[in-house]
């Protein structure tokens, strides 16, 4: 099929690679696994519409079926079918991200205007109406925190950006999505004073679709890779800001474990802000957790500049995966991120033995600091896998730990 909608190149590539030859699938009934029906295409044509299997042709379906209906290849019931799905379940901020340059408000607008007065469906006209004005949120989705993500990422992604594609303005569809978030957020007693970063991360899923509401919303592209693991906490000063650092809320849609997100989506997204920006890829945004990823790593081309950034972390007991990235790290690093490093690596193991061993090799008196530091057998482990402690070390050892060590080395 011929595409002429400016779609991203590699998804049009992909597309037409599939649609000439497109890979097997097996498709297992749900209600007969015995039933078996085989596509030729991982994109095929059901009922005359396309359907998406496969998450790297993000919006691949939509395009496909856009397509078939500009061309009046589709029947009335089909293209009612095509607009419902759309109405529920497109995530336009993504699209909006992934195909900078297609104008998915005017092709949703255009669909509407075509079906509302001709369709016979009174549950599209009703949804055409509905969907313009942004949903409530539901009090059960309030309850518990890993139920109400989905729902504020849903509200980000598809409810919010949806009410524009039908004309909302967007200066109110913001304040409301503002509203809804902090209402799901302060009922759970996630107020801005204690975590502001969860109800950010939350917008930045919509604003990342919008790039003239940033100034309006004080945002710069490189805010997009998620917060600084270290902030000014009220009472405490500068600390590690967990819930960022280790934590599941607030992360950009670039991040080191994609748990929801497929990777091809946080690579378009980082397509996207380079595109805008490239300074986003500059070193001096290693406080931020999103740097953390492959990603992002793969493509700073200064991470040696980040190296004091990179120590400030350590010294606030975070090993960032760039530090492997940097050639001859050890030697640059100071004793006392040395230290930190080491310490990180028997306490928790996120650096890699290499990189502990050389700390080991070139700088002793760190080994010795360190290990008179540990309580707990497995970080004391992890140091004897690199060095064997001396009679004297062994001998300030508690006897559990003494005991555990020596069981382990003989084997018993």
């Amino acid at each position: 099929m011929e595409i002429k909608l400016p779609i991203n190149p590699r998804v049009r590539e992909a597309i037409e690679k599939e649609m000439v030859g497109g890979t097997p699938l097996i498709e297992k009934d749900a209600f007969d696994p015995r039933v078996n029906n085989r596509h030729d295409s991982l994109i095929p044509l059901v009922d005359g519409l396309h359907k998406d299997f496969f998450r790297f042709n993000a919006g691949a379906g939509f395009v496909l079926n856009y397509v078939r209906f500009i061309k009046g290849l589709l029947t009335d019931d089909q293209a009612d079918k095509f607009l419902l799905d759309t109405l529920k379940n497109l995530r336009i901020s993504h699209l909006k991200v992934i195909h900078p340059q297609l104008d998915i408000d005017a092709m949703i607008m255009h669909l509407v205007r075509e079906r509302f007065d001709k369709s016979s469906s009174q549950e599209l006209k009703d949804l055409c109406v509905q969907k313009r004005d942004p949903e409530p949120l539901h009090p059960r989705n309030t309850q518990l925190f890993e139920m109400l993500k989905g729902v504020l990422v849903t509200h980000a992604t598809k409810i919010a950006p949806m009410a524009i594609a039908l004309g909302q303005s967007k200066d109110l569809v913001l304040k409301h999505l503002k509203g809804v978030i902090d209402e799901g957020l302060t009922a759970l007693d996630i107020t801005p004073e204690r975590c502001p970063h969860i109800r950010t991360g939350f917008l930045h899923h919509f604003l990342i679709a919008y790039p003239d509401l940033w100034n309006q919303a004080n945002v710069e592209p490189y805010h997009f890779l998620g917060e600084p693991m270290i902030r000014m906490a009220p009472g405490r000063g500068m600390s590690v800001d967990k819930e960022v650092a280790w934590g599941s809320a607030g992360k950009s849609l670039i991040r080191e474990s994609s748990g929801q997100i497929p990777p091809e989506l946080m690579e378009f997204t980082l397509d996207y802000l380079v595109s805008i920006d490239p300074d986003v890829l500059d070193a001096r945004h290693l406080l931020r957790e999103g740097t953390r990823s492959d990603l992002w790593l793969d493509r700073c081309s200064n991470l040696e500049q980040g190296l004091p950034i990179l120590e400030r972390l350590l010294s606030y007991g975070l090993a960032h995966p760039a530090l492997e990235r940097i050639e001859g790290v050890v030697a640059k690093l100071s004793e006392a991120s040395k230290r930190a490093a080491l310490l990180r690596y028997a306490k928790v193991g996120d650096l890699s033995s290499e990189m502990a061993q050389a700390i080991v090799d070139t700088t002793p008196q760190v080994y010795d600091q360190v290990l008179d530091q540990l309580k707990k057998f497995p970080a004391i482990q992890r140091l004897a896998d690199l060095k064997w402690p001396s009679d004297e070390q062994l001998l300030k050892l508690s006897p559990k730990n003494k005991r555990l060590l020596l069981e382990g080395d003989l084997g018993i």
